[in-house]
This record gives structure tokens, C-alpha cells and sequence, in this order.
């Protein structure tokens, strides 16, 4: 994977990655706020031997840097503690105690640094200082020799226990940091364990596999925004219009010799923003001066009357049922200096797909297409009626709309197989990958 790759997983799954980091560094949060708050008092400790003569003193110094180690673990024994326990009249046992006490030594020195952890800051200072004497007297004890005053080799307090006044346990910012990197690396695994199974088709390569045909055009734009300007007669974005310009270039080069006339756009699933794709295409290529006929074969959820602000009290179903002529249907409308014709759908019937199928649409579209230069006809989705596949039969061509991140590749497997079933020419897809402001009807 690139970074390019990466950046798009975590923009897909940046919902996952969030949720799974919060939810570690909450449970971080609630597991530091229950620990017990842990004082630390420390002490430091010097082992020594009492020769005076240099030769002496060096060979004491190397046993004491020998015996040094031995102190440390010394200082974490059970003698030590019941000791301490005695002495101080404590209601615990030995072995709790000494889990309290920790002993290291100084690198290259031959003092040893003794702590005692108490959630009490006095508490673990008198233990502190306790476990110091009685390490001081074990040591002369076990030292000394049978029947000598002194022992060879001592441990003398150099540093007494000191109280306390900042908590060594927990570390909040500490566990809060590691929960956050933790959290990370989960919401990294789950996001890409979803996005492996996800089926999703959120690439042009994921579209041209899943269809069999090439992507024709690329529609990144605020759809609606984009049909208000053009209703209003207001000039339009140059990202907006520049994408519709390149799309009417491509399917005029599709086919040199026979280029595509009466084109039907589609989608496989509602929601993908194909109606509005059908009109920003007519009204492009009615820019060109070109005679350009809108059709609105989408009878069940009717959309482009509203979106470019026209009456429509008659259309398509009108003219199919034989209550009116196609030239009273139609309606022109104007844009700046040009004017795109428009054939809305009409009342809704009962049969759409018995309207669509008959000979009276087929006789119609062969007038319209021997008057018009081009024909736009918007159809309902693919995979939710069968409108589509008998209006594209009869058509030129046909632009399956994309929408990515909405259908998945089996989705669009199955529009483009039942677009080959009626032998209709599926030309290519768009893709449409709207701006954040973009606000599409569900069945648009």
C-alpha cells in the first residue's frame, strides 16, 4: 500500500480508529482513577569496612563492593520484614511487607537505595526507616565473627527515609498515553479487519472490475448546488462545470463514427445521484448550441421538475398513454443563452414498466431521436425496478452512475449483467465522489 493508500483507510475508517482509541484511554482513565494511590519514602545505605591501613582498606573495599548485591537482596527478605513487623507492631504479614520494600544498587559504588511503597506517605516512612535499622543490625550480626566485638564489614544509614509528598502510583498521564497508542493500534487492526471484508466499491479499479467496462468520467462536485445555478441561470463553479465539459468530450470520442444519441443514466441503487447527473449532463451539452431533449423515464420517484423549478403537469406518461402529443408535453427551458427541452414524467401510473415496454416508447424515442441531437433519459435505479434495463434496450447507450462508497461490487456486477441480458450498450461508468456539502435525495 502507498500513502496515498493509507490516508484514504484512515479517512474510511477514521470512525473506528477514533471510537477504539477513546474507549481505550476511557478504560485507561477509570482503571488509573480505581488504583490505589502508592507514597514512595526512600533511603540510602553505605557499606563499609572499618580498616585503617591502606592495603586494608582496599581489600575491604572489594569485599564490601562484592557483598554489596547480597545486601540489596537482603534488604527485601522475610527476616527483615518480620523483624520490622515486631518492631512496629504491624497487623500484616512478613511477606506483605516485604512486597512493599525494593533495594538496588548504585552502579560501580557500593551504596544501596532502599524504598518502602505505602498508600500511607508517614506509614511507608516509619517502615522506611525500620527495615534501614534492622537491616544495619542483621548485617553486624551476620558478619561478625564468633567471638570478635566487631564485624569486618558494616551498613551505615546515609540518608534517612524521607517522607513523602508525591504519589509514585499511578502515573495517569503516563497509563492515559500508553491507553491512547494502544487504543490506536486496536482501531488500526479493527478498521482494516472491516475493510477487508468490506465489499464496498470505493476505487475506479474496484468499479471497472466489479462492471467489465472503463470509467468515462469523473463527477467530484456539490450535485445540488451545481442544478440550482444552472436552474437560476447564475454562473456556474469551474471545478462543478469542468467535470460535466470532460464528460460530454469522452462520450462524443466514445464512438468517432456513431457517437451516441439517446443516452440512459442509471445507477445500480438508489441514492447515487443519477438524476441530478442526468440533468447536469443535458444542461452541459445544451451549451453547445446542440438541440438537447431531457427525459424523466423515471415514473415511480419522479425528481427533475423540482430540482429545475418547472411546472409539470403533463408529460411522459401523457404521451405514452395517447392523451397527448410529445410537442405539448415538452417544456423548454432556458439557461443564460441556451435552452435545454424537457419531458418530465407526468402523473405517476399504476404500470410503469408495462408503459415503458410498449411499442408507443418505442415508436417515441425513434421520433425524438430523429429530431434531437442528443437525448438525456433518467431511469430509476437498476437492482430496484426493471424501468432501467427496458428503456436501455432501446437506447444508444447507457452511463451507469457510481457513487463511491454507496454499492458494493456485487451490486454492480449484477447492473451491468442485467444491462447485457436486454443487449443494451453499457458505454462506461461515471464516478461520483460528491464534496462534503453535498446533500443527495434518497432517490435521486
Amino acid at each position: 500500500m502507498e500513502l496515498r493508500d493509507y490516508l484514504q483507510f484512515v479517512r474510511r475508517r477514521w470512525l473506528v480508529i477514533l471510537s477504539s482509541t477513546l474507549l481505550v484511554v476511557l478504560v485507561a482513565g477509570i482503571l488509573t482513577s480505581l488504583q490505589t494511590p502508592l507514597y514512595a519514602s526512600t533511603s540510602r545505605l553505605f557499606v563499609s569496612t572499618p580498616q585503617s591501613k591502606s592495603s586494608a582498606a582496599f581489600q575491604g573495599s572489594l569485599f564490601s563492593a562484592q557483598r554489596v548485591a547480597s545486601y540489596a537482596d537482603l534488604l527485601k527478605s522475610l527476616t527483615v520484614a518480620q523483624r520490622v513487623v515486631d518492631k512496629l507492631g504491624l497487623d500484616e504479614s512478613a511477606a506483605s511487607l516485604a512486597s512493599q520494600v525494593s533495594a538496588s544498587v548504585v552502579p560501580d559504588t557500593v551504596i544501596i537505595t532502599m524504598s518502602v511503597t505505602d498508600p500511607s506517605p508517614g506509614r511507608a516512612q516509619r517502615v522506611a526507616r525500620a527495615v534501614a535499622d534492622e537491616f544495619t543490625n542483621l548485617v553486624q550480626e551476620l558478619e561478625k565473627p564468633e567471638g570478635k566485638k566487631r564485624a569486618p564489614i558494616s551498613a551505615t544509614v546515609v540518608d534517612p527515609a524521607s517522607y513523602p509528598t508525591t504519589t509514585v502510583s499511578p502515573k495517569p498521564r503516563r497509563n492515559l498515553a500508553v491507553g491512547a497508542i494502544l487504543g490506536l493500534l486496536i482501531g488500526l487492526v479493527v478498521g482494516r479487519a472491516v475493510d477487508s471484508s468490506d465489499r464496498t466499491a470505493r476505487s475506479a479499479s474496484d468499479v471497472a472490475d466489479a462492471t467489465g467496462c472503463p470509467v468515462v468520467g469523473r463527477v467530484r462536485h456539490s450535485s445540488r448546488s451545481f442544478v440550482r445555478a444552472h436552474a437560476k441561470g447564475s454562473a456556474l463553479q469551474a471545478r462543478d462545470a469542468e467535470a460535466f465539459r470532460m464528460l460530454r468530450t469522452g462520450l462524443r470520442y466514445a464512438d468517432v463514427d456513431h457517437p451516441p444519441k439517446t443516452l440512459v443514466v442509471t445507477s445500480a441503487t438508489p441514492g447515487e445521484g443519477k438524476t441530478m447527473t442526468a440533468i447536469n449532463l443535458a444542461l452541459t451539452f445544451a451549451q453547445t448550441n446542440e438541440r438537447v431533449l431531457l427525459m424523466e423515464a423515471d415514473l415511480r420517484w419522479p425528481r427533475i421538475a423540482a430540482y429545475l423549478d418547472i411546472e409539470a403537469n403533463a408529460g411522459l406518461t401523457d404521451v405514452l398513454a395517447g392523451y397527448m402529443n410529445p410537442w405539448d408535453a415538452i417544456i423548454t427551458h432556458k439557461v443564460d443563452d441556451h435552452q435545454l427541452e424537457v419531458l418530465p414524467s407526468g402523473p405517476l401510473p399504476p404500470n410503469p414498466s408495462e408503459l415503458l415496454q410498449s411499442a408507443v416508447m418505442v415508436d417515441l424515442l425513434a421520433t425524438l431521436h430523429a429530431v434531437y441531437d442528443v437525448i438525456v433519459i433518467d431511469t430509476p435505479a437498476m437492482l430496484r425496478v426493471t424501468d432501467a434495463a427496458l428503456v436501455a434496450a432501446e437506447a444508444d447507450g447507457v452511463l451507469l452512475l457510481v457513487r463511491l462508497g454507496k454499492p458494493s461490487r456485487e451490486q454492480l456486477a449484477e447492473a451491468a449483467s442485467q444491462l447485457r441480458a436486454v443487449d443494451a450498450h453499457l458505454i462506461g461508468t461515471v464516478l461520483h465522489a460528491p464534496r462534503s456539502d453535498d446533500t443527495i435525495d434518497v432517490d435521486s
